[in-house]
Parts: structure tokens; C-alpha cells; sequence
């Protein structure tokens, strides 16, 4: 068995013993949301993120947005934005959606040549938009149902549908295994650790101040998941513009609360 293969089950396995776990957690406790039947387990979890969120990954996330200008910021993002659009060309693939397929193709193309690497986002000026899909929401175009929501230690807010779908995501849909080198392979998953908490930083104030941060964030995560669901479902405008011979794909609008669960 390839090793990528033996590690991508041990993340399945372990994300149903996380399960298993939260069926103890949650016997003597009514949960407040039909989705959410391990409150009680994922409240815990939810409090030990925040709490090391505050002490570690928050700061960390701040002096990158104070010291950096905008410009590296911006490079950054779009640099690991390329890499994402990796794992959304594959789950196009499997859901059939073979315009964005191509549309996506022409992205990485683009940025990695043309933006050096993906460090400057000209697909996006030419026309190209971005389209974010992941295995959560193939599975969810080949008929799953909603899933339990559950709080997975460091990584925050997921579902088991979307929990099943991050190591399939990983080492079978990411250049990241590909990487010989641990210490390259780490520090850039590191980078875009921090880049990605940056993004969240105009929402902390928002969470912090919520009646009840664990519902806020719970019910952001939730909305945004179902209305990606649904716009995967949907038939994709798309149409061919033949005076730059470019696929221009309707831009697709997010909840304003989405910021926080994306």
C-alpha cells in the first residue's frame, strides 16, 4: 500500500474514533441544534481551540498581517491560492463540472507561468475566476446528506461528511505529499496556517463579542457549507467570450458571516 494511501486511511479512522469518542460525550446532554448532536463534546473542543487560539495562533497571526506589506500579503495568498486550485480541478473532475475543469486549468497555467508561481493572480484579470471545491462537496453532489457538525481539535469547525473529505483532499489531491523535504513541506503548510488565520483576524472582534461565540461560529460554519452545497448542485453559468476567446463563469456571492466559517 502506497504510504500516502496508509495515511490518508489512518486520518479516516481516526476522524470516526473522534466520533466514536463524542457518542460518551453527549449521553446526558439535549443538544440545541439537530446538526449539532455532540454539542456537549464539541463545546469542549471549541473552548480548547479558542484558548489556544488566543495564546498562540492569534498574536502569530497579527504580527504577520502588522509586519508584512500588503503587496507580500497579497502574493502569499494568491501563491497558495494557486496550490488550492489543484484539489478544486480534481473534485471538478468527479463532479462533472468539466468547464470549470478547464477554466481551472487555465488558472494554474496562467498564474504559474505567467504569475510566477502564483504569486500574482492574472488569471483573475483575464477573466478566469476562482472557484474553491473540495472533497466535502463532491460528496455532498453525489447525494450525501447533511452530517453531524463536529469540532475537530486545532482544526475548527468541519462536519463528518467534510472530516472524511480532508485526507482525501490531502494526499490524494494536493501537491502536498509530493514534497520530498519535510522541513520545505512543513513550513509551508505552516505559512499558509498563518496566512489563512490573518484572513480571519476582521472577524475575531465579531466572535469575541457574540452572545454565545460556540453558536456564532457553529451556525456561520453550517450556512456557509449549505450554501456551497447548493451552488455545486446548481448548473454552472458559463459562456465563452469569443472577442478574448476566455470562459467567463458567474461570480459566485458569499454570505457576509461566510468570512468566518470559510
Amino acid at each position: 500500500m502506497p504510504k500516502s494511501t496508509g495515511r490518508a486511511l489512518k486520518w479516516i479512522l481516526l476522524g470516526f474514533f473522534i466520533i466514536s469518542i463524542t457518542g460518551c460525550a453527549t449521553s446526558k446532554f439535549s443538544p440545541t441544534h439537530p446538526q449539532d448532536p455532540y454539542e456537549h463534546f464539541n463545546r469542549k473542543v471549541f473552548a480548547f481551540n479558542m484558548a489556544l487560539d488566543r495564546a498562540f495562533f492569534r498574536p502569530v497571526a497579527k504580527v504577520y498581517d502588522a509586519v508584512l506589506p500588503w503587496q507580500v500579503k497579497t502574493g502569499v495568498r494568491n501563491f497558495f491560492g494557486n496550490i488550492g486550485d489543484v484539489t478544486s480541478v480534481a473534485n471538478e473532475v468527479l463532479q462533472l463540472h468539466f468547464a470549470q475543469v478547464v477554466a481551472d486549468l487555465a488558472r494554474i497555467v496562467i498564474n504559474t507561468t505567467v504569475g510566477l508561481g502564483g504569486l500574482f493572480d492574472v488569471a483573475s484579470r483575464l477573466g478566469l475566476e476562482k472557484d474553491k471545491e473540495d472533497f466535502g462537496l463532491t460528496l455532498a453532489s453525489w447525494g450525501s446528506k447533511d452530517t453531524p457538525y463536529i469540532v475537530i481539535p486545532f482544526l475548527g469547525p468541519s462536519t463528518v461528511r467534510d472530516l472524511v473529505g480532508m485526507p482525501i483532499d490531502y494526499y490524494f489531491f494536493s501537491i502536498w505529499p509530493y514534497i520530498d523535504s519535510n522541513a520545505l513541506r512543513y513550513s509551508l503548510l505552516g505559512t499558509a496556517a498563518v496566512q489563512r488565520r490573518s484572513t480571519l483576524l476582521p472577524g475575531d472582534e465579531i466572535v469575541d463579542e457574540a452572545f454565545d461565540s460556540y453558536v456564532f461560529v457553529r451556525d456561520a460554519y453550517l450556512q456557509r457549507r449549505a450554501y456551497m452545497v447548493k451552488e455545486a448542485k446548481e448548473e454552472h453559468v458559463t459562456k465563452y467570450a469569443d472577442e478574448h476567446g476566455l470562459v467567463h463563469r458567474r461570480h459566485r456571492s458569499i454570505p457576509v458571516n461566510s468570512v468566518l466559517a470559510d
